[in-house]
């Protein structure tokens, strides 16, 4: 695979410790691998604008120490796993413009649980119709559900 993209990797390679991933704009596809959760230490992962596919990995909870995840303008399916409101030090949020169904979860964005949430967005996808507007929205950060 090729990406046209200037893309970064980041970390503390002779310890082998990865903080951030961008492969944004790559023109990825297929989805991604439950092992995304093996990088304990990820703090970035950034996969927006490209062709991923699937559903978004139950394992990403693990990843305690995530603070921006962009996921959005892909192909992502299902539902949006309700583990990702136990992400305590997750700061930006977006999953949109996918093809994401059901409720959003929620606790996600709840100021108790993510008290450093800044961006939570999730528009352009096919959630229900009877969307809970996350606590903190407006109010604690940015949103666009």
């Amino acid at each position: 695979m090729t990406c046209t993209r200037r893309h970064h990797i980041g970390g503390n390679y002779t310890e082998g410790i990865v903080t951030t991933v961008d492969l944004a704009s790559c023109g990825l596809t297929g989805s991604i691998s439950s092992s995304i959760g093996d990088l304990k230490e990820l703090q970035n992962l950034r996969l927006f604008s490209n062709k991923i596919e699937g559903t978004i990995p139950l394992s990403l909870s693990l990843l305690t120490n995530l603070k921006v995840l962009w996921l959005h303008e892909n192909k992502l399916t299902g539902t949006i796993p309700s583990n990702l409101a136990t992400l305590s030090q997750l700061q930006q949020l977006r999953l949109d413009s996918n093809q994401l169904t059901g409720d959003l979860p929620a606790a996600l964005g709840d100021p108790a649980q993510q008290p450093n949430m800044e961006v939570l967005i999730t528009y352009n996808n096919l959630l229900g119709v009877s969307q809970i507007t996350p606590l903190g929205c407006g109010h604690q950060f940015r949103c666009g559900v």
